[in-house]
C-alpha cells in the first residue's frame, strides 16, 4: 500500500484486501503520527503582579508562576517556579521567547535579557536594549531562536533599567512571560 508524504497509508486503487485490513492500516499510521505528537516539549512561567526592578541593577525576572496546566501543559519541560525558571528535559533546539513591560516613565533605557543555564554557566542567548516608550509602557517581545539546550540546563530571563529609580515590570498587562518550545533535533 501506498503512503502519503507524513508517512500515512492508504490503499491503492488496485489494491484486493478487505476495508478491515485499510482501516487497520490507517489506524496504525495515525497511532504513530499521534505518538510523534506527544514528544512535543514546551513550557511557559509567568507573572500576575509588578515586579519591581532597581535603577541600574541586572535583576532575574520573577516570572514566579506556572500557567493554568489543563489549558497550558507543561509537555516535556519543568517550571522550576520558586526560582523563575524553566528546566529542559530533552536535548534539541529550542525557540526562548521573552515578554516584558515597564511602566510608563520616559528617562534612561530597558533592558530585557534571555539567559541558557549549562552546568552553572550562564549566557546570554538574547537581549533587547531600547528607549523607553514617551506616553506608554515600554513593551518588548525578545526570541532567541533555535538556541542548543541540553537535558538540565535552565532557561530564565532577567531586566535592567536605569530610570534613576525603581521601575515595575507589569505584570497586570499580559506582557510578562516565558516560553520555551522544543523545535527541533541538535545538528
Amino acid at each position: 500500500m501506498p503512503n502519503t508524504q507524513r508517512g500515512l497509508t492508504y490503499p491503492a486503487s488496485t489494491d484486493h484486501t478487505r476495508m478491515w485490513e485499510h482501516i487497520q492500516a490507517l489506524a496504525d499510521t495515525t497511532e504513530a503520527a499521534l505518538d510523534a505528537l506527544d514528544d512535543v516539549h514546551v513550557g511557559t512561567i509567568w507573572r500576575g503582579v509588578d515586579h519591581n526592578i532597581p535603577n541600574g541593577v541586572v535583576t532575574k525576572y520573577q516570572l514566579t508562576t506556572a500557567l493554568d496546566p489543563t489549558k497550558h501543559p507543561l509537555r516535556g519541560m519543568t517550571a522550576d517556579v520558586p526560582n523563575a525558571q524553566l528546566i529542559v528535559n530533552k536535548a534539541g533546539l529550542y525557540d526562548i521567547t521573552l515578554k516584558a513591560a515597564f511602566a510608563l516613565n520616559t528617562t534612561g533605557y530597558r533592558g530585557f535579557l534571555i539567559y541558557r543555564s549549562t552546568g552553572g554557566v550562564a549566557e546570554i542567548v538574547a537581549s533587547d536594549y531600547r528607549a523607553p516608550v514617551n506616553g506608554s509602557s515600554t513593551i518588548a517581545t525578545v526570541t532567541a531562536p533555535s538556541v542548543i539546550c541540553q537535558a538540565g540546563d535552565l532557561i530564565y530571563a532577567s531586566l535592567v533599567q536605569n530610570s534613576g529609580a525603581t521601575l515595575a515590570a507589569t505584570g497586570a498587562n499580559g506582557n510578562n512571560s516565558l516560553t520555551a518550545r522544543y523545535v527541533g533535533t541538535l545538528p
